[in-house]
């Protein structure tokens, strides 16, 4: 069993009511929230207490919210903001629980992008976790599958009712993208990219560790939410149901038993892993060098010198 570890959110609007309700579920106390604005903050701590039970603190200043007890803080706010909360909670030996990607400077050069991620991770010791969760679902297909072997080809096809448009929505989804390929063990680097940025979409191929990858990413709100991926001509697609207001998630694959396996939600999964990894007094030492990969690869694909853009 898990102690209740005591966990903080910082950006509490969107994403972060799930991120409260997750760490709960997984045994954590949460005690706090951090926002920008004082009035709005405390308003959004008095709904979240009222809607999970809770008596959350509002924290309008960083300092304050670190030097309050805590053993962990989970990061909401939108990418731009993330390097410059990271220094400051990771260089207070607190765990840190981050939203996708871990960070991003627009318009930075490869070696500045590099040199921050190399102080940052340094900085980490190793008491990082980001959310790159639907790599979950390439972990349970190798399992389902007993196919452990990399691909010639893999396609993924991802859609959402996210608000980012062109480029960004590389920015919002390559990160998960990107952890799929090296759940299925690619390392190295990035040949042959090309990219086509449009309106709602974003759309790249390029070979990666001899592997022809090719990622279809939208996001549109008229658009059904979709994520799918084929490797090597065998299609694995998500299901999402909502039944008595119970959300469950299935796989569907021609390999699996009975074509389609229940599979635990992949947020809920970093979350608890997560939860017990502070809770033991343990690290993410096996991750320090995928968490970094990601990134690499990430800033490599937005790069417009480093592809052709159609």
């Amino acid at each position: 069993m898990v102690n209740k570890i005591p966990v903080a959110v910082i950006g509490a609007a969107g994403i972060g009511r799930i991120h409260v309700r997750e760490f709960l579920a997984a045994g954590a106390q949460v005690v706090g929230i951090l926002g920008s604005n004082p009035k709005s903050t405390k308003l959004r701590a008095e709904e979240l207490s009222d809607e999970f039970n809770l008596k959350l603190r509002a924290f309008c200043d960083l300092k304050e919210l670190i030097n309050s007890n805590l053993q962990a803080v989970s990061i909401c706010t939108p990418p731009e903001t993330h390097l410059k909360i990271l220094k400051r909670v990771l260089g207070s030996n607190l765990y840190v629980f981050c939203e996708k990607p871990l960070f991003w400077q627009s318009g930075k050069n490869k070696y500045l992008m590099s040199e921050t991620l190399a102080n940052l991770m340094e900085k980490a010791q190793d008491r990082l976790l980001v959310n790159t969760s639907n790599a979950w679902f390439m972990e349970k297909y190798k399992f389902l599958t007993q196919n452990y072997k990399k691909p010639k080809e893999f396609h993924l096809k991802f859609y959402t009712h996210g608000h980012y448009r062109k480029e960004d929505i590389g920015l919002d989804l390559l990160p998960h993208g990107l952890s799929l390929l090296q759940e299925l063990g690619c390392k190295g680097k990035i040949e042959a990219l090309k990219v086509e940025a449009k309106d709602n979409e974003f759309n790249c191929q390029f070979i990666f560790d001899g592997v022809s990858c090719h990622f279809d990413f939208r996001e549109n709100e008229s658009l059904p939410k979709e994520f799918s991926f084929i490797i090597d001509g065998i299609e694995v697609k998500r299901i999402q149901r909502f039944e008595n207001g119970q959300y469950s998630v299935f796989l569907v694959c021609k390999l699996f038993e009975n074509g389609i396996h229940q599979v635990i939600d992949p947020f809920r999964v970093y979350i608890e892993r997560f939860v017990k990894t502070v809770s033991e007094g343990g690290c993410f030492s096996g991750l320090r060098n995928d968490i970094a990969l990601n990134v690499d690869l990430m800033s490599y694909i937005l790069e417009p010198n480093n592809r052709n853009v159609e």
